[in-house]
Parts: C-alpha cells; structure tokens; sequence
C-alpha cells in the first residue's frame, strides 16, 4: 500500500533539500523538537542540521503542507509560532497551492516556497494496456495543444513505438490542462510519467530525480521535448543514493 500524499510530500521534499545542500547536514523527517515554551513535544515534518544555505551550525524546521487551498495568514501565524516555541534558526514553509498576499506578508521572514505534489501512486489505475507497452523501445515525444475558444489549452506526453508490422504506433501517456513539462513542477511530473513507463512501476525518488535534472536541464537549454528511450534510461541511472 502506498504512502498517504502527505508522506509522500514530505519525502520528496527533503530529497530536494538535500540535493540544495551545499554542506554536512542531517535531515530527519517525521520528528519531534521540545517546545521551550509550551514544554510538549512539537511535531516536525522535516529538521535540518548542519552547515547550509552560508550559515554554519544552525538548524532549520521545514513544514510540509499537501493542501488543496492557500496558506492562509491564520497558518503562517500558527508556524511563525510553533517556530518561535522550538527557537531554531531559519523555518521553511512549503505547500502545494501557493500562499495568500496577507500570508506572505506576514511571513516575510520565512522562506516560502510552492512545490506541486508528485504523486507515485496516481498511476496506479492506468490500464493494462499502458502497463503492457512499459519497456518498449521507442521515443517519447510532448505538445501543446491550444483548443480556443472550443476547450482547454492541454499538454500532452506520447510513446511512439513500432509495431510487428513496421508501422509506428502513438499513444498518448498523459494529458493535462495544468501546467506543462517547462512549469514550475512540470519537469518532475514529466519526469515520473517517463519512469513509470520505463519501469512498469512506481519509480523511487532517485530514479526520477536524475531523469528530472535532465528535462530541466533541456528545458533550460530550449530544447524540444523528443527523446529516445535509451536516453530516458539512461538520465534515470544519474542521480546518486541520498546518504
């Protein structure tokens, strides 16, 4: 059974925070500091130690929202407090939807920051039909489909791979009215849909974080979205095992 999406979320996150790190730091999730104030135990999403973003020695609560709406001013109260309770040095606020203008500006000290959930376990419904075709040789190809005034914009990710016959045969693996593989997130989603098919499975956090830093990287670079599978694989072997 698959981790609930607030795990997941919280997993994802410190990965890319220890990918940031430029020190020695030990990151734990799900854990607990004292609350000097209050004198409970505080519950802690993620707890950086260690020497990172210039500063040395210090520490940093990390709080993980997979939420459906903003964070609102009331939350950002609620974590500048907890903050202030367990008296570390830096907090990080990370959500899925984005922040309010009044939670904003009432957390001009913390660092904010969106990042979209990418859920392993979305795939899972997908039919055997899809599942059947993982591990084919081939290409993936992307596009933008604008559909106004009649529909949505969409963007789309296809297999194209050939069939008994010498025809080639396109399916398409993903399509979305949200965002595209050059948005903030995009790249990662892509990058799990590209894994998923590979594999035929759930791909782990590593596997998709080496193919994810080559589709930013083409992103970056303005390339098109058109890549062997031999090369998916490939990207997907780059990332190192987090200590």
């Amino acid at each position: 059974m698959p981790d609930p999406e607030w795990r997941q979320y919280e997993l994802q996150i410190a990965v890319q925070i220890r990918s940031r790190a430029t020190g020695p730091v030990r990151i734990l999730t799900d854990t607990t500091l004292q609350g000097r104030m209050s004198g409970v135990q505080r519950q802690i999403d993620i707890l950086v130690e260690g020497s990172f973003a210039g500063v040395a020695d210090a520490s940093m609560v990390v709080d993980c929202k997979c939420w459906s709406s903003k964070i609102d001013v009331k939350d950002m109260e609620t974590f500048i407090g907890m903050l202030d309770d367990v008296g570390v040095h830096l907090g990080m606020l990370m959500t899925t939807k984005g922040f309010t203008p009044a939670a904003q500006r009432r957390g001009t000290n913390v660092l904010q920051e969106v990042v979209p959930l990418v859920n392993f376990a979305i795939f899972d419904d997908l039919s055997s039909y899809w599942l059947m075709r993982a591990g084919e040789a081939g290409y993936y190809d992307g596009d933008y489909l604008d559909h106004e005034p009649y529909g949505k914009f969409w963007w789309t990710v296809g297999f194209v791979s050939r069939a008994d016959d010498g025809e080639e045969e396109h399916d398409v693996l993903w399509a979305s009215s949200e965002g595209g593989w050059e948005e903030p997130g995009g790249a990662r989603l892509l990058a799990t849909i590209l894994a998923r098919h590979r594999l035929g499975r759930n791909p782990t956090l590593v596997e998709v974080d080496g193919l994810s830093s080559a589709v930013e990287r083409h992103a970056n670079e303005g390339k098109g979205f058109y890549w062997s599978t031999s090369e998916v694989d490939e990207w997907m072997t780059r990332a190192e095992e987090p200590e």
